[in-house]
């Protein structure tokens, strides 16, 4: 789904993630200035996992265990979307909350 992110500095994602048969879960995060993604940008942000549970790769981020994550991304653009996939079938559950913050109030 697209997130209206105008007037905020930043967003949180909580990202709850069960691990099944599948392989590790990907799912990347992009930001575009229109509501119709035209003109989508992939962002990169900030990985706070554990060591050995997930891995930052170049505009993509990959749960491969079970884990509860938090990432931190910087807005630069009024709208923001992120897409999930597994490279096999998809038996586990993944879940993701969020907050947007304003770090000028």
């Amino acid at each position: 789904g697209v997130i209206s992110c105008s007037g905020y500095d930043q967003l949180i994602l909580f990202v709850n993630y069960t691990k099944g048969t599948e392989t590790s879960l990907d799912f990347k995060i992009q930001v575009s200035d229109t509501l119709a993604f035209t003109n989508a940008f992939e962002r990169s942000y900030l990985d706070t996992a554990a060591t050995g549970v997930s891995t930052v790769l170049s505009w993509t981020y990959t749960m491969t265990a079970t884990g509860l994550q938090a990432i931190f991304i910087d807005l630069s653009l009024p709208f923001l979307r992120f897409q999930a996939k597994s490279p096999g079938v998809i038996t586990g559950t993944f879940a993701a909350r969020y907050r947007l913050d304003n770090n000028e109030r």
